[in-house]
């Protein structure tokens, strides 16, 4: 079973929470680089679009472990510090 915190990264305790769908910013460059993509995977022979797409599998993982662990390390940031607001104003 994951922990809560994976559960809410991973997106299984709101399916339906969209982050970046209505940013057009990010829609427009979204576009651009599958564009881009398929324009430079016509161009590579067999052994570079085999090497190429390795390429993106690593970056991929990478890039999700980064993500991870930012998120994470955010939140419990985040609680650390609503944990010292809420100590600080037990007090008063």
């Amino acid at each position: 079973m994951k922990n809560i915190l994976e559960e809410l990264y991973f997106g299984s305790i709101d399916k339906n929470f969209e982050l970046y769908g209505n940013n057009p910013d990010y829609v427009e460059s979204a576009q651009l680089k599958e564009i881009n993509h398929e324009k430079l995977v016509a161009a590579l022979n067999e052994s570079e679009k085999e090497r190429f797409e390795k390429y993106l599998v690593a970056d991929r993982d990478l890039k999700e472990i980064e993500q991870y662990n930012t998120f994470t390390y955010a939140f419990k940031l985040g609680v650390l510090l609503m944990t010292e607001v809420v100590a600080l104003h037990s007090t008063d």
